[in-house]
């Protein structure tokens, strides 16, 4: 009942509206239209992640939002890491966004991260393909694969952990699951009150202890935890325990009506 309001009063005011915001956009009887807009950042070890979508408005006033992520390369870039040589370089176009981080199943942790194979991914017909390996590189540079298993327990997963990578796949499940929910729930909500909502992110510099100024790139632009993010937990625009795939959506989606 209360959006409903908010959207009865909003649009009564489109005009307004389209006074103070469209001045920018060019729209001329309201805020109407389709409008593109992205969000990414890369972190220290060369994923860029990010989101892009469209954004339809009538009368100031969402109707939907598509995810349009890796849709068209030619509109997204970051730094890509030549896993061969461990050098990154910049790429104007062609990079692939991934939307949310990959589960343990792909990253274990100690002091560092360590991959994980499927037998189909190795190469090696001898394996079982369906089952996770991990490499092993003897002193010879000979690589061999050996199965995971709980047991031996070679290296531990994320997903019992409680420091390293700290996405699980079941996290990574719980965007996948819920994506389409979370676009929905823009729909009805005026321009304006996207736009007012705050979203912090990680700037990449902080002090030491001696007053020092330090950067971090792999965090720049990363959104902060619910803890940290008081507002846009708020406005409910976000699927529960994604905080940062969610603040990447709505950055993007405020990056789309300030075009």
């Amino acid at each position: 009942m209360k959006k409903i309001f908010k959207v009865a009063a909003v649009a009564a005011a489109s005009t307004a509206l389209c006074a103070g915001i469209g001045i920018a956009t060019g729209c001329s009887a309201g805020y109407n239209g389709k409008y593109e807009g992205s969000y990414s950042y890369t972190n220290k070890y060369g994923a860029t992640y990010g989101m892009r979508v469209e954004v339809t408005v009538e009368n100031n006033i969402i109707t939907n939002v598509r995810d349009i992520t890796n849709t068209d390369l030619s509109k997204q870039g970051g730094i890509v890491k030549d896993w061969t040589t461990g050098k990154s370089s910049y790429k104007e176009s062609g990079v692939a966004w991934t939307l949310v981080s990959d589960g343990w199943s792909k990253y274990f942790s100690k002091n560092y991260a360590r991959l994980l194979y499927k037998g189909s991914e190795t190469g090696d017909s001898s394996l079982e393909a369906d089952s996770l390996y991990y490499k092993v590189i003897g002193e010879d540079d000979a690589v061999t694969y050996e199965k995971w298993d709980t047991d031996k327990k070679p290296v531990v997963p994320i997903e019992q952990t409680k420091g390293g990578y700290g996405w699980t796949d079941s996290s990574e499940q719980n965007w996948t699951d819920h994506e389409a929910w979370l676009l929905q729930q823009y729909v009805g909500l005026s321009v304006s009150e996207v736009l007012d909502i705050k979203v912090f992110y990680n700037s990449g510099y902080s002090v030491d202890a001696n007053g020092n100024l330090v950067v971090d790139s792999s965090v720049a632009g990363e959104p902060y935890s619910k803890d940290y993010n008081d507002a846009f937990v708020q406005s409910g625009l976000l699927i529960s325990g994604s905080t940062q795939g969610s603040g990447r959506l709505i950055l993007a989606v405020q990056d789309a009506l300030t075009k």
